[in-house]
């Protein structure tokens, strides 16, 4: 707010320079600058508003405007591998060449087939994919390990801490946000899905039930993002992501050891906490858990990189394909108030665009899949987004539908790997989803804009409550 008055270097908007002012402005911009206030406006200005340096190249997947060359050419590649495309390619696939191998690499379509995949657990791994990069940024964590001793005794420590009634406290602190942001809203008459709504509410959940407050909002969705976008998309290893993601993580970490002890203390001095990083520290005190400080950080430094950027994604996708399906639309806003026929509609409109195509395995020695050889060292893409439009599993497939089993679906993966998270989401998701479509008359004021493999920016209107 004293930028247009001190005209600071450092100010990142537009401004004119100090020798560009008439002479009696230029004299009242000097005469503030030296006051105490204006000294400490400056100076917070020069110390914590560097001059930004030249901006980095966007994402080659991003869809956000920035320069016109790259805006079109990120729109070519974004069309490219939009789903639609996509579904194209893989319905061919499954009737031609349902397990391509090219190289190294071999990519997996049928339903069949993709289910058994990530049940031979075995003989594809997860470790060559997911645990180098884990270890470089968080040290070892269940998603990056394979079976063993101690990937059972961890996320077995962690179910743990599932209480068998937890369904109500997700659904109460889930509502409670998601309310807040639409009450926000509503006088304005339009609402970014992801950053008005998705993202917050998900970022407070990850503060009220896995206890976790962060900083402050913006430095936690940061962080957050930044260590998924290197953790789990980053498929070439483009180094600017992983230089981002190891700030990130060397912020995060020691954040996460000082806030552990914080809450060891207020507990130790009776203070009641009925969050999930409570539970595990409790548990620790009271020898149920044999974790130990370096443990639960790892730990719940994965649970909360997981809980962020799969929930905004998934909630912003599903609201996207609705508003495309005005007759699915249509049936979802009769059945908001079920809240198992809403979720099978919004999982299974979620078929037409969801999170990831495919599953990343590794195959170590060697294996046959649907007769097909994989060569030892083989990097598998198992498309899930491909096996859920399979006739041959999912009958008539390009229909929205309610009465598909829910564990069907493979939004979250499938096998020993399916998603931690699933059981929060399947309860969070559709409360995101029932808030935005409880507003009358939605209508998009522009396309789904994207931060790299990120949904960004999805800006929709509607009819302002009388």
């Amino acid at each position: 707010m004293a930028a247009p008055v001190l005209l600071p270097e450092q100010f990142r908007g537009v401004q004119a320079t100090l020798a560009q002012l008439p002479a009696a402005y230029r004299a009242f911009v000097e005469e503030l600058r030296v006051t105490p206030s204006g000294q400490l406006a400056l100076t917070l200005y020069r110390e914590h508003r560097p001059v930004p340096a030249s901006a980095p190249a966007y994402h080659p997947t991003s869809t956000t405007p920035q320069h016109i060359i790259p805006y079109y050419g990120s729109r070519v590649v974004a069309t490219l591998t939009s789903a639609s495309v996509q579904r194209c390619v893989f319905n061919w696939l499954r009737k031609h060449k349902p397990v391509v191998v090219i190289g190294k690499r071999a990519i997996v379509t049928r339903a069949v087939d993709v289910k058994q995949t990530l049940a031979r657990d075995t003989e594809f791994t997860i470790a060559e994919i997911n645990a180098p990069n884990m270890l470089r940024l968080n040290g070892p964590f269940f998603l990056g390990m394979d079976r063993s001793p101690q990937y059972s005794h961890e996320q077995s420590t962690l179910r743990r801490v599932i209480k068998p009634d937890e369904a109500a406290l997700i659904r109460r602190v889930a509502r409670k946000h998601c309310d807040d942001m639409i009450q926000a809203a509503l006088p304005i008459g339009r609402i970014d899905v992801v950053s008005q709504l998705a993202r917050p509410v998900a970022r407070r959940f990850i503060t009220d039930y896995l206890g976790v407050p962060g900083p402050d909002e913006v430095t936690m969705m940061r962080w957050l993002r930044a260590l998924f976008h290197d953790l789990f998309l980053n498929l070439s290893n483009e180094r600017s992501i992983q230089v981002t993601a190891e700030q990130a993580f060397h912020e995060l970490g020691p954040y996460l050891l000082t806030l552990i002890e914080q809450r060891r203390e207020l507990l130790k001095q009776g203070q009641v906490f009925d969050d999930f990083l409570s539970r595990l520290v409790q548990g620790q005190l009271t020898g149920q858990n044999d974790f130990d400080d370096d443990a639960i950080r790892r730990n719940i430094s994965g649970l909360i990189v997981g809980a962020l950027d799969t929930t905004s994604m998934a909630s912003t996708l599903i609201i996207e394909q609705m508003l495309a399906k005005p007759d699915v639309m249509q049936r979802a806003k009769q059945v908001i108030d079920d809240e198992q026929k809403f979720l099978h509609l919004c999982f299974d409109v979620f078929r037409f665009n969801t999170m990831a195509a495919a599953m990343r395995r590794y195959c170590k020695q060697g294996a046959v899949i649907a007769g097909v050889k994989i060569p030892p060292d083989t990097e598998l893409f198992i498309s899930t987004a491909s096996a859920m439009f399979d006739e041959s599993a999912w009958p008539d497939p390009y229909t929205v539908r309610d009465d598909r089993p829910l564990d069907d679906y493979l939004h979250f993966g499938d096998g020993m790997h399916r998603c931690f998270g699933e059981y929060i989401n399947r309860i969070q998701i559709p409360i995101i989803v029932a808030g935005v479509l409880r507003l009358d008359t939605l209508k998009p004021c522009s396309r789904l804009l994207y931060d790299g493999p990120f949904p960004d920016q999805y800006v929709l209107s509607f009819d302002v409550p009388g």
